[in-house]
């Protein structure tokens, strides 16, 4: 038991380090899926290790405190604002599902890409950076690797504002794929006008949209479009990797399902 809450504390304190926040949602989802009751226990251990406080004005979102800091090797980002835990969240989950696939290679935060100007000029493949995205991920194609960006639009923006965002993502030579997760069909189509040029089909810099109710109910298996086409989130982006379904490996809940399918059938064979 305690060998497993030291890896379950390690994940939580790297990834609030990195975040600058941890949720108890995402804590029991990605941090630690296990059994309600276990799931509960670690996290009452983490409180009382002094390892997270809660926010002053929001009960469900917590924050390292200097005894977590000090357990991790890693920068530490500084406390996320509650007022963008949610976009945050939203971002991280997106993330861990992109991390369950086993295809990823390497990721970094807006934080990240932000603090680290020349790095960032390098990642992403221009040296002006007025707009940063949300999430850059390089995932592992049939290829080599494929450089994916992520916009998580929750607020609807102005039409000057997404038009500017497009012009930036023209300049970005090293973002192969990016995609928009958008909180309303508005919102999706601000985007898909912003876009809708010639210019960025031949410079191959037209997004893939998803909503992000969508994605919260559905995971990867939310619906996207692009250009005409819907598909699942998990097959677009398994598209754009040159990946076959197998390759992209299951996920815990998956593999407790399949686990319980081939549990029935040897209990009826028997």
């Amino acid at each position: 038991m305690n060998k497993s809450y030291d890896q379950v504390k390690k994940s939580t304190i790297d990834f609030a380090a990195r975040f600058g926040f941890v949720t108890q949602s995402l804590f029991f989802e990605y941090l630690c899926p296990r059994q309600k009751t276990q799931q509960y226990w670690y996290w009452r251990e983490l409180e009382r290790d002094n390892i997270i406080r809660s926010s002053n004005s929001l009960d469900h979102v917590f924050y390292l405190t200097n005894t977590g800091r000090k357990q991790t090797l890693r920068p530490v980002t500084p406390a996320r604002s509650v007022f963008f835990v949610e976009h945050d969240s939203s971002t991280a989950a997106l993330y861990f599902e992109l991390e369950r696939s086993g295809l990823l290679l390497q990721s970094w935060t807006d934080y990240e890409l932000s603090c680290n100007p020349l790095d960032s000029c390098g990642v992403l493949g221009s040296d002006r950076l007025e707009k940063i995205p949300d999430l850059v991920v390089d995932m592992k194609s049939k290829d080599g690797r494929l450089r994916i960006a992520f916009e998580m639009e929750r607020s609807r923006k102005s039409n000057e504002r997404y038009g500017h965002a497009a012009l930036q993502y023209l300049r970005f030579k090293n973002v192969n794929l990016l995609l928009y997760c958008c909180s309303t069909e508005a919102t999706m189509k601000a985007v898909e006008r912003a876009f809708n040029a010639e210019v960025f089909r031949k410079a191959e810099k037209t997004p893939v949209l998803f909503l992000s109710s969508d994605f919260e109910k559905s995971k990867m298996q939310a619906e996207a479009r692009f250009m005409g086409y819907r598909l699942s989130l998990k097959k677009l982006i398994l598209a754009a990797l040159k990946q076959s379904e197998t390759n992209w490996q299951k996920t815990p809940e998956n593999a407790r399902n399949e686990f319980r399918t081939i549990s029935d059938t040897k209990k009826e064979s028997a």
